[in-house]
């Protein structure tokens, strides 16, 4: 029996990767997905406090007490998981988006 776990994997990738540019919209502009610059594929945190979208009015008028509330905690994840992200080469592991796109 074929191991078939190996190309599954790419196509996955592929997939995930045509998942993030569809969410994008990158398919409506004209250049596409090869005009796609570094962090245009960027997904903004939706808990994170930003001024015009999910704060209120006044904020910054906040008692002291209360002040915490609106602070941006920027904190790293202790899960080390990041090596598996680690490529040998280009040749074995193909780049699709290179730098085009993270979680915050």
């Amino acid at each position: 029996i074929q191991d078939c776990h190996k190309p599954f994997m790419h196509i996955m990738h592929q997939w995930h990767e045509v998942k993030r540019h569809k969410r994008a919209k990158r398919g409506h502009f004209a250049n596409g997905v090869r005009g796609t610059k570094q962090g245009e594929l960027v997904l903004a945190c939706r808990a994170c406090p930003q001024v015009g979208w999910n704060l209120p009015e006044g904020w910054e008028k906040a008692p002291h007490a209360f002040k915490f509330i609106y602070f941006l905690f920027l904190a790293q994840d202790a899960n080390f998981r990041l090596n598996n992200r680690c490529v040998l080469s280009e040749a074995v592991d193909l780049i699709l988006g290179d730098s085009w796109g993270y979680f915050v």
